[in-house]
């Protein structure tokens, strides 16, 4: 099967957990284990850090010399579904079953799919057991977990992972790190962006769309006060929430010490 035969596998360099934003206990330890790790899915609504969690588990195995295989839900229905004989299937499973470590992104994909593309992903798990190889899963929509169905809950004994919102001094402190070189970010814009209940994409887009729309209409941002960027930016229409977290908002931050020095 040639399709297969020549996939390569994508994982970003950049993710990794020294730029990993949620520091829950659970990925503490993932951090610190390689050689004896459980099967287990990861699970947050999109947006909320799951593949980066998941480039970031491979990304430390492949920095240890170990062989990973990652791939999206996406991209496994679509090789097996063209695989057209049970041997070429077999050889499929065979060859996954050489890596060290099997990642397999978006399993929400398989909801409600058909039985064929069911097995699959059963039959995969259980010869990763036999032989100890680690498998992992990310979902990124709980909802639609199939591994956590009624029917499907006993094939699978995986540990399960949720990712807890970001509060908004985890934010603060995300996207200040991300603007430690750029000069044209106050801490004001930060504050005010923190302070919306948001996925962590939202609030780097809306990061990066008001500092090209200020300096594209010649705005010093430095210059205005946290009511004037979310007046003159209308922050909110970037987040689909648009939900004002009101502790944060009762909060006077001097920048930069008050802040920085809270976490």
């Amino acid at each position: 099967m040639e399709l297969w035969n020549n996939y390569k596998t994508s994982v970003c360099s950049f993710n990794t957990f020294d730029n990993y934003f949620n520091k829950q206990q659970e990925i503490e330890c993932l951090k610190n284990e390689t050689v004896n790790l459980s099967p287990f899915i990861v699970s947050a609504n999109s947006g909320n850090g799951v593949t980066h969690l998941m480039h970031a588990i491979c990304n430390k195995w492949i920095n240890e010399n170990k062989n990973i295989y990652y791939i999206k839900s996406q991209t496994l229905c679509y090789f097996i579904k063209k695989i057209k004989t049970q041997t070429e299937l077999n050889n499929f499973k065979a060859q996954l079953l050489n890596y060290d470590l099997i990642a397999i992104d978006n399993i929400e994909y398989f909801y409600k799919k058909t039985k064929t593309l069911k097995n699959f992903i059963f039959e995969l798990y259980n010869k990763c057991n036999e032989r100890r190889i680690p498998i992992i899963f990310g979902c990124s929509n709980p909802n639609k977990d199939f591994t956590k169905t009624k029917s499907n809950l006993k094939s699978f004994n995986l540990k399960q992972i949720e990712l807890k919102p970001l509060n908004g001094f985890d934010v603060f402190n995300l996207l200040k790190n991300l603007c430690e070189h750029e000069t044209l970010i106050p801490d004001n814009l930060i504050y005010v962006i923190s302070n919306y209940n948001g996925t962590a994409q939202e609030y780097i887009n809306c990061l990066i769309s008001i500092r090209f729309k200020s300096k594209l209409d010649g705005i010093d941002l430095k210059d205005l006060s946290s009511d004037d960027i979310e007046n003159q930016f209308n922050i909110k229409k970037y987040f689909k929430k648009q939900q004002f977290r009101k502790c944060l908002h009762k909060m006077q931050f001097e920048f930069p010490e008050k802040v920085i020095n809270k976490f």
